[in-house]
């Protein structure tokens, strides 16, 4: 995917109602369970999982979060915290 498309999308997404009422509950969640799974975000938030994989992929690239490969999912920090989880 192209970089200027890759950012016209992030803009779309910050800007999505949805969006920002699921990030919300991301980030509280990250900041009380720093290195939580991305599979058990989903587990644990009232959303569908396409909902939250859409919201944790752009929020990673507007830095709302960050995320960190981990096996077969990632895990989830609050944007600029480093967490050794090895």
């Amino acid at each position: 995917m192209g970089q200027r498309l890759k950012q016209e999308q992030a803009r779309f997404a910050s800007e999505n109602p949805l969006y920002q009422q699921i990030i919300i509950e991301i980030k509280n969640l990250v900041k009380n369970t720093p290195g939580i799974l991305q599979t058990d975000i989903y587990k644990k938030l009232s959303f569908t999982k396409e909902d939250i994989s859409y919201v944790l992929y752009f929020g990673a690239l507007l830095n709302d979060i960050r995320r960190e490969k981990k096996g077969r999912t990632y895990a989830v920090f609050p944007a600029g915290e480093t967490i050794d989880i090895s």
